[in-house]
């Protein structure tokens, strides 16, 4: 093997990598994407179905991960498809501490446990809409509450605790999507090696 001209090749090539043309052909973000899923989006998403003494329906949820296999949703949606609170509500903004609801009725904190029974704690998931709040949170094993504050009364206008179910189901990012984030986070960190002062004038 010519040694001499294979450090004459390992050098042009990083001439080529590191010299203005390829400086000029690569796009750097300014702020690195969010740790977790590296596309930068939910982290991860789930979608979950409830039944609740009269209540049932469907939802999603965005989460952020926290310890011991919990997740703080973020942002959602909640589907009452049978029962008096039968509409559509959005997760309002709570947690992850204890946090009172808008209408002061409730105590929730957004949290939810898939690989636990319940798979909502204590204090559990806030919704709102027009003039609602649904709070939705786990008793004990296969025990929840279901809860909806109406602001016209000023009280609650649904109050069911009993046998049921909430099922998590985490929605898996596509292989696609995982490679595209690690690229991205692969030119990040190439860009924040380089020293400023091998930039040209």
């Amino acid at each position: 093997m010519d040694f001499g001209i294979s450090a004459v090749r390992i050098l042009v090539l990083g001439l080529m990598l590191c010299g203005p043309a390829a400086e000029a052909a690569v796009v750097v973000p300014d702020e690195p994407p969010p740790f977790g899923d590296p596309t930068g989006g939910a982290d991860p998403p789930f979608t979950f179905t409830f039944s609740i003494g009269g209540n049932t329906g469907y939802g999603n949820l965005n989460t952020d991960p926290l310890t011991l296999g919990q997740y703080h949703a973020t942002s959602g949606t909640l589907v009452v498809t049978a029962g008096v609170a039968a509409g559509t509500y959005s997760l309002l903004t709570a947690g992850p501490g204890q946090t009172s609801s808008p209408s002061g009725f409730f105590v929730v904190d957004n949290i939810v446990i898939p690989a636990a029974d319940p798979t909502l704690d204590v204090y559990g998931l806030l919704f709102g809409a027009s003039g609602f709040e649904v709070n939705i949170w786990g008793n004990g094993p296969g025990n929840y509450s279901f809860y909806r504050y109406n602001a016209s009364d000023n009280n609650y206008d649904v109050a069911d605790t009993s046998a049921g179910s909430f099922e998590l189901t985490e929605v898996p990012i596509p292989p696609a999507a995982l490679l595209l984030g690690s690229g991205l986070l692969s030119l990040f960190g190439f860009a924040r090696r380089k020293s400023p002062d091998t930039e040209t004038a």
